[in-house]
């Protein structure tokens, strides 16, 4: 992995969930690391390509290997991305990929 292709500085947030004053759940979520990243919208033809994995991929991240769940989600400045897959590449834990669903 090229560095100079990291130029994103992402934060990676794990849902903690509170209740609120009446006992009821409430999302919240916790800065857990940040990295740099490459963040790349997919092409037309990507989605197409990845669409047996998730119709709703629209964004993909690469990053050095760290620990990454889909139950995890990704923030670039006031971005944030949902995490659909997360791929080991060549399974070497050296690089990630996480295919990605930006939230508007």
């Amino acid at each position: 992995m090229e560095a100079g292709k990291l130029r994103h500085l992402v934060t990676v947030q794990v849902n903690s969930p509170t209740q609120d004053a009446m006992g009821h759940p409430v999302e919240s979520w916790t800065s857990s690391t940040t990295a740099y990243a490459s963040i790349e919208p997919m092409s037309g033809r990507e989605l197409a390509t990845r669409q047996g994995l998730t119709s709703t991929v629209s964004h993909r991240i690469r990053m050095r290997y760290l620990s990454l769940t889909p139950q995890q989600r990704i923030t670039f400045g006031s971005r944030v991305f949902s995490v659909n897959v997360v791929r080991n590449i060549d399974e070497r834990s050296a690089e990630i990929e996480a295919l990605c669903t930006e939230q508007i």
